[in-house]
């Protein structure tokens, strides 16, 4: 395991372990098998359709939501990043207008 440090103040470090998102995603999910978390909700969603439908819409809203305010702050990322592609060779600019 490597060890990050992350400087606080000048007399003051806080060493982290380095941990992906995927290592946690990773361990959740083999947790969750443990336990048996998933084969509970699901039987339990399984007994009441409607109010599962009515869950699994919920949810899925919510992503959609989630994904479209990702998908406008990404554009406006990039288009800070990349304004313009220059075209090196004739010095013209490579902006392409709608």
């Amino acid at each position: 395991m490597f060890l990050v440090t992350v400087p606080v103040a000048l007399e003051e470090t806080i060493t982290t372990p380095e941990v992906s998102i995927l290592d946690v995603g990773r361990k959740l999910s083999l947790l969750t098998k443990e336990l048996g978390l998933l084969d509970a909700i699901k039987r339990k969603l399984m007994k009441q359709p409607d109010r599962a439908a009515a869950k699994l819409t919920t949810v899925l809203q919510e992503l959609l939501k989630s994904l479209l305010v990702f998908e406008s702050e990404v554009v406006k990322f990039l288009s800070i990043i990349w304004p313009c592609a220059t075209d090196h060779s004739t010095q013209q600019s490579g902006c392409i207008r709608k």
